[in-house]
């Protein structure tokens, strides 16, 4: 069993702090896994889901997305994308369906499988932004 990550910062990363530095004020993707705890997928895959519309309809929202893997049910993963750092940092710290949610639905996560930053590799035909 993989330890969660701290809560001192956003994402539960160490380098938090570097990392934001980088991404101020351009678009920010990100990629989180999560790993249900045993009889516990469908309450998770519920109480996940309810954080999505509240999630979309956030300023700086780009998009935000739930799957689960087909072949591994009880793997989640969410697909976001913000607008900026700063706006994905005001939805995981101050939203308050994401703040509900660490109260309560944290007790289905067996794992954080992982947690990605990522910014877009350019290419001739993508998008000049994030």
């Amino acid at each position: 069993m993989t330890a969660k990550p701290q809560r001192g910062n956003a994402l539960g990363l160490a380098n938090a702090d570097a990392i934001q530095k980088e991404l101020v004020m351009s678009e920010i993707h990100i990629v989180v896994g999560l790993h249900a705890k045993p009889g516990g997928a469908d309450e998770l895959r519920r109480d996940l889901a309810a954080l999505v519309e509240p999630s979309r309809n956030e300023p700086g929202n780009i998009a935000y997305d739930l799957y689960e893997d087909i072949n591994s049910p009880g793997h989640f993963v969410f697909v976001e994308h913000w607008a900026s750092s700063e706006a994905q940092q005001q939805h995981h710290n101050h939203g308050l369906h994401i703040q509900y949610f660490h109260a309560n639905g944290d007790r289905n996560i067996e794992q954080r499988d992982f947690i990605r930053l990522l910014k877009r590799v350019p290419t001739s035909s993508s998008p000049k932004k994030g």
